[in-house]
């Protein structure tokens, strides 16, 4: 069974805008889809930065995304509750709205479009969990993911690059759900 819309965006932590892919720290990764009558959003994030990573940011980047799991979970709850609880699903609803914000060191992607099929065994939550955890590791690890094509849940890096995350880049996971708007339930 397939998700046919599924929003991503990555979350990076950029020293310096202008040259964005140098000295790059991943913090996080989205993904928003629908889930029934509802919308579902799935977050893994680094659980803590190391000291030398936390040195090289900016006096607000080091009191703020010291945890930043806990820290994207914060903004995304400020998100619904800005949104009253009831956001858009459409061009990604929370994604698009933190990438409106943070779009400079601390750096939301613009959402994008993916297909992500789920094993028959998951369900679409455990789906997207699986997915938003390989998905942030291959960014941890500068690795590449095709996006173009239907990606499969249950395998969508090879099983050797779990190992090669180093320990103190430890991995939180946690989603959030809501009702979607009523002209998006049709």
């Amino acid at each position: 069974m397939s998700l046919d819309k599924v929003w991503l965006s990555f979350v990076d932590y950029r020293p310096d805008p202008a040259t964005p892919e140098k000295d790059r720290i991943a913090l996080g990764c989205i993904l928003e889809a629908r889930a029934g009558r509802g919308w579902l959003l799935s977050l893994a994030g680094r659980a803590s930065l190391t000291e030398p990573e936390l040195m090289t940011m900016d006096r607000i980047g080091r009191e703020t995304l010291v945890h930043p799991a806990d820290f994207l979970k914060q903004q995304l709850r400020e998100v619904f509750e800005r949104a009253r609880g009831v956001l858009s699903f459409e061009q990604g609803g929370a994604s698009r709205q933190l990438a409106q914000v943070h779009r400079w060191s601390f750096y939301v992607m613009p959402p994008r479009l993916i297909r992500i099929e789920r094993h028959l065994s998951q369900n679409n939550t455990q789906a997207l969990y699986s997915a938003t955890e390989q998905l942030f590791i291959a960014r941890m690890l500068g690795r590449d993911v095709s996006l173009d094509r239907t990606l499969r849940a249950k395998q969508i890096i090879p099983e050797d690059w779990r190992a090669q995350v180093p320990p103190a880049w430890q991995i939180a996971q946690s989603s959030l759900s809501a009702p979607m708007e009523p002209r998006a339930q049709r």
